[in-house]
C-alpha cells in the first residue's frame, strides 16, 4: 500500500509540473536538472554477509558520471533494494521538483536532498533510526526503559553544503543520485553496517570487520586491486574525508580543528592525493593517527592495494600515538604485574575460580570480580548461563554472584571490587546491564550530540535475574568498588562516570583513559575502512552544564599500579575508607 502512494505522489508531482509547463512553457526552463550529464548504469551483484540482517543476493545499479570513476547511487532505489536492512514501514519519501528537492520522512526526523543547492537538510540526525533491529544479538535484553529527556541546545537546522566538498546531488531522468560514499555514510555508517565496492561485486558487512576474518579476502577480490588510484576517486575521497571529519567527527574541538582543509600542509595533500594506494593509505594512517584517539584508526587499506595488504602487515609502523603507546604499555605492566603478584603465589583452586568465573577472593570478607571488556553474547537468552564470564557481561556477572553468594570456605563476603583497570570498553548496553547487578536505582545515561547540540538523558532498569521483574534484583547489601586505571576506556569510562555521579561506592585506582564518544565506522570512496569518534558523546550534567568525559574520571582513593594486585594494600584501603 505504501509504495502505491509514493507512486501515486510522484505521477501526481509529474502531472502537476506537466500541466504547468503547458500553460507557461517559459517556465519549464527554471526546473533544475541534470539531464545534459552523460549517466552509465551498471548492474554488480550484491550480497550480505552480516549475520545480523536478512537481505536477498540480488543485482544492485550503480551510476557513472561522465565517464567518471566515483559510483553513484539511484536514492530511492537503494533504499528499496536493502529492505532486509532499511525498515520501509518506516519511510516515507516526497519528491518536490518545482522545489528541487527529496523529502525523506521516517519515524523521528526527516532528511531533505536539493539538487539545485546541493545541500542536504536536517533538524536533528534522528531520520538515521530506519532499520531493523538486528536479527541475532538483542543489545537490549534485561534493558527497560524508564525515562527520557532531551534538550536541545540549538534549534538550527543542520546543513551541509556539498558543494564546499565538490560532491554533486544529481537529478537525472527522474531520479535523485547521490554518490556511494555519501549514501553509505548517512544510512549505513550510522547503523553499524556498510556497502563495501571493489569493482567486481557489492558487499554488505556488519561494523566489526576485523572480526570477519574469513570475508576479508571475499571482499577485497575486486578488479581494482593492486592499481594505480583513478584521478576522480583520489579527488572524492580527500573531499569525502573533509565532510566526514568536519561534520561526523565528535572530538574536533578537543584537537583544535575548524576545518579538516584549514588543518592539511601542502605536502600532506599531496601525498593523500597521490594515485599510488600506498602513499595515499600510508598518509590517511598517519593524519589519523595524529588526532590521537583511541577511537580512531584504520582498520582495513583500499581496494586499491594488494589483495593481501593489511594494516597489522604494511603499516603498523605508523599505527601508533602517544595515547596508544601509554595504553598499550600500562596494560602490560598491568598482565605482569598480576601474573607476578597474584597468578604464581595463589593456589591453583583460585587460578581454577578465576578463570572460569572471573573472581578472586583476597579475604574471607573481600572478593574481586575482573572484567576485560563489556560484551553481548549473540544468542543471549534465559538459558545461557553456562557462558563464561569473558563471553558476556551479564552473564559472566550472574554467575560470578551466584558463587560469592555460595558462601564458599565459609567466608562472609562484605565487599565487592569490580576491576575495570585492563577493561578497554565494549558495547553500551552490556555495560548497563552490568551496573544493574551494583544498584536497584534505575541507571542514569547522559549522551551530548555535538552534531545536534542536544543532551539526551535516559534512565534504565536492569532485570538482573531474568525473572521479568525488574525491581529488588540488585546485590545492594554488599560495599562496591572500582578499580581503574588508564586503561579504563570508552564503555568502561562510561560505567566509571555513572558508578562516581550516582554515588555507588569509591573508586581506586588511576584516573581513567577516557573514551566519550561512540564509535562511527566509514568506507571511503576508495574502500579504506576506518573508524572515527562520533558525534555522540558520554558526558555528566550539573547544574545544566556538560562535561565531557573524554578526559577521563579521577579516583576517590590513588593507588600506585604496581599494588593494583597487592591483596594486602586493597584491603588497607577498605578497611581505612
Amino acid at each position: 500500500m505504501k509504495s502505491k502512494k509514493i507512486n501515486l505522489l510522484k505521477l501526481l508531482l509529474t502531472s502537476s509540473v506537466a500541466i504547468s509547463c503547458a500553460i507557461l512553457p517559459v517556465s519549464c526552463s527554471l526546473l533544475s536538472n541534470d539531464n545534459d550529464k552523460k549517466i552509465t548504469i551498471k548492474n554488480y551483484e550484491f550480497n550480505n554477509l552480516s549475520s545480523e540482517y536478512t537481505i536477498e543476493s540480488k543485482k544492485l545499479n550503480l551510476s557513472f558520471v561522465n565517464d567518471g570513476n566515483v559510483p553513484y547511487v539511484n536514492l530511492l532505489q537503494m533504499i528499496n533494494s536493502l529492505d532486509g536492512f532499511f525498515d520501509k514501514n518506516y519511510i516515507n519519501f516526497s519528491t518536490n521538483i518545482l522545489f528541487s528537492e527529496l523529502k525523506i520522512t521516517t519515524k523521528f526526523g526527516y532528511i531533505s536532498f536539493n539538487w539545485k543547492t546541493n545541500k542536504i537538510t536536517m533538524p536533528n540526525t534522528y531520520y538515521e533510526y530506519i532499520t531493523k533491529s538486528p536479527g541475532k544479538t538483542n543489545f537490549n535484553k534485561y534493558l527497560k526503559s524508564k525515562s527520557y529527556y532531551s534538550k536541545d541546545f540549538n534549534k538550527n537546522t543542520i546543513v551541509i553544503d556539498l558543494k564546499k566538498y565538490n560532491f554533486d546531488i544529481l537529478y537525472h531522468n527522474g531520479n535523485v543520485l547521490l554518490p556511494l560514499a555519501i549514501f553509505n555514510l548517512l544510512f549505513c555508517s550510522t547503523n553499524y553496517y556498510n556497502l563495501y565496492f571493489n569493482g567486481n561485486k557489492i558487499y554488505g558487512c556488519d561494523f566489526d570487520i576485523k572480526s570477519n576474518v574469513q570475508e576479508i579476502p571475499q571482499i577485497r577480490n575486486g578488479k581494482f586491486q593492486n592499481s594505480l588510484i583513478p584521478n576522480d576517486i583520489v579527488e572524492a575521497k580527500f573531499n569525502f574525508t573533509a565532510l566526514l571529519i568536519d561534520y561526523f567527527y565528535g572530538l574536533k574541538e578537543n584537537n583544535n580543528i575548524n576545518s579538516f582543509y584549514s588543518t592539511i600542509s601542502n605536502e600532506q595533500k599531496q601525498r593523500m592525493l597521490s594515485q599510488n594506494p600506498v602513499i595515499s593509505t600510508k598518509e590517511y594512517i598517519k593524519y589519523l593517527y595524529n588526532l590521537n584517539d583511541l577511537h580512531t584508526w584504520v582498520s582495513m587499506p583500499s581496494f586499491y592495494n594488494r589483495k593481501d595488504s593489511s594494516i597489522a602487515k604494511d603499516f603498523y609502523e605508523y599505527t601508533t600515538n602517544k595515547r596508544e603507546r601509554i595504553y598499550q604499555s600500562t596494560i602490560k605492566y598491568l598482565k605482569n604485574n598480576k601474573l607476578n603478584n597474584w597468578v604464581i603465589q595463589t593456589s591453583k583452586e583460585n587460578r581454577e575460580l578465576f578463570e572460569k568465573y572471573g573472581v578472586r577472593f583476597i579475604s574471607n570478607n573481600t572478593a574481586v570480580i575482573s572484567f576485560n571488556s563489556f560484551k553481548t553474547f549473540q544468542n543471549l537468552n534465559d538459558n545461557s548461563t553456562n557462558k563464561g564470564f569473558s563471553e558476556d557481561t551479564y552473564l559472566g556477572f550472574a554467575n560470578a554472584m551466584k558463587l560469592i553468594k555460595k558462601n564458599l570456605r565459609n567466608m562472609k563476603i562484605k565487599n565487592i571490587i569490580v576491576d575495570l583497570s585492563t577493561n578497554g570498553g565494549g558495547d553500551m548496553g552490556a555495560m548497563q546491564r552490568g551496573l544493574g547487578f551494583i544498584t536497584d536505582e534505575p541507571i542514569l545515561n547522559k549522551t551530548y550530540n555535538r552534531l545536534n547540540e542536544e543532551i539526551n538523558i535516559r534512565s534504565v532498569e536492569v532485570d538482573t535475574d531474568g525473572d521479568g521483574n525488574y525491581k529488588n534484583d540488585a546485590y545492594s547489601e554488599y560495599n562496591w568498588y572500582l578499580l581503574t586505571g588508564v586503561n579504563t576506556f570508552s564503555a568502561a569510562n562510561t560505567f566509571t562516570s555513572i558508578f562516581k555521579e550516582m554515588k555507588l561506592g569509591k573508586i581506586i585506582g588511576q584516573k581513567t583513559g577516557g573514551g566519550a564518544a561512540s564509535i562511527l565506522p566509514v568506507v571511503l570512496p576508495d574502500g579504506t575502512s576506518i573508524v572515527i569518534s562520533s558525534n555522540n558523546l558520554s558526558v555528566t550534567m550539573k547544574n545544566n552544564t556538560i562535561k565531557s568525559i573524554e578526559g577521563g574520571i579521577e579516583p576517590d582513593i590513588y593507588l600506585e599500579y604496581k599494588d593494583f594486585y597487592n591483596d594486602q594494600k586493597l584491603l588497607e584501603i577498605i578497611k581505612n575508607k
